[in-house]
């Protein structure tokens, strides 16, 4: 939250934003109050998100939807076989 230095005025939204580690946004995303991303998952360029969306997938739009799902990424590695910390390898879990 953002407060004024004088008094406990809050200045931002009381909604929350969570992004879970390992995620891509891309430039120009917009991320509206109750936002939760799951881990490893990737937010295409100009999207707007304002939901909750699980682990591992990619999203995508205008309001963002999942495109993809059970997808996983690696910063430096093309050949999969040579990624070397598997452990953010999970598949999409939907949560009710």
């Amino acid at each position: 939250p953002i407060y004024h230095v004088d008094s406990p005025q809050r200045y931002s939204a009381k909604n929350k934003i969570e992004i879970g580690e390992k995620v891509w946004v891309g430039d120009g995303v917009v991320l509206l109050g109750n936002t939760v991303i799951g881990f490893g998952s990737i937010v295409s360029p100009r999207s707007v998100l304002g939901s909750n969306y699980p682990n591992n997938c990619m999203l995508m739009g205008y309001p963002a939807r999942i495109i993809r799902q059970d997808i996983i990424w690696d910063r430096t590695e093309t050949d999969p076989d040579k990624i070397q910390d598997k452990s953010y390898w999970k598949y999409t879990v939907h949560e009710k």
